[in-house]
């Protein structure tokens, strides 16, 4: 469940901080209190993009952040997948700029929104209007299942562990198996170009010391039109002198 919610430089909201207990906790006030406010602000930490216009201090960062006790909620195969710390105590944070940059944090450590949208699908859910057409989420399908398996099979959450893992070998392999079969096809790709350049070359009969005199024709044509523009330039001046006499 959520422990806290800190929201910091966001719409008409300065700083605030919401704790909550055990049980229900019922947030009311008139119209335009900031109620939507902080349904915005928890929609935020699901993932959702966050509109430039909802700076109450252009200058500052805002900052959203909720703390989380997920002891029950059994995520340590998600944590471990992903790479972020296990605890008992989970905190997401976002932070964003006025120049459109934000980050995203899970226990500190940064990650990519499309992370952060997964894990929200364990942590909360907000009902609203046309809520129903969340059941068409591949996501939502697959977590549905997964927990009616879980309460239904007492041994599905250990025979679940052990299949993430093994895909998890099982993709690793993938990628090398992948990545030894391109070096491999690029390897035999350089070996007969190699092999095409041997045969060009000796081809070619060339016999000791012909690369010095091939290297010093090479630079004389290689200058040819400055050596034709030198000579026009002497022949023109010759010209110039005698028509002068």
């Amino acid at each position: 469940m959520i422990d806290r919610l800190s929201i910091i430089n966001y719409a008409i909201i300065d700083n605030l901080e919401i704790d909550f207990t055990t049980g229900l906790t019922t947030i009311t006030g008139e119209t335009g209190a900031g109620k939507s406010i902080i349904l915005g602000a928890l929609n935020l930490l699901l993932g959702n993009r966050f509109d430039s216009v909802n700076f109450k201090d252009k200058s500052k960062k805002s900052i959203i952040e909720a703390i989380f006790n997920v002891s029950h909620l059994k995520l340590q195969s998600f944590f471990l997948d992903n790479d972020i710390d296990n605890d008992s105590i989970l905190i997401i944070r976002r932070e964003f700029s006025f120049e459109g940059k934000s980050r995203s944090f899970i226990n500190d450590t940064p990650v990519k929104l499309d992370l952060l949208k997964n894990l929200s699908l364990y942590l909360i859910d907000i009902h609203s209007q046309h809520e129903n057409l969340l059941i068409n989420n591949e996501n939502f399908q697959i977590n549905l299942i997964d927990k009616f398996a879980e309460n239904t099979l007492p041994q599905f959450s250990q025979i679940f562990s052990n299949f993430q893992s093994l895909f998890k070998d099982l993709n690793t392999l993938i990628l090398n198996l992948d990545s030894k079969k391109r070096r491999l096809s690029h390897t035999t790709l350089d070996i007969e170009f190699q092999r095409k350049i041997i045969f060009e070359v000796d081809n070619l009969n060339l016999e000791l010391g012909e690369k010095e005199i091939l290297d010093a024709d090479y630079k004389k044509l290689n200058n040819i039109h400055l050596i034709k523009q030198n000579l026009s330039e002497s022949l023109f001046l010759c010209e110039d002198s005698e028509s002068a006499i």
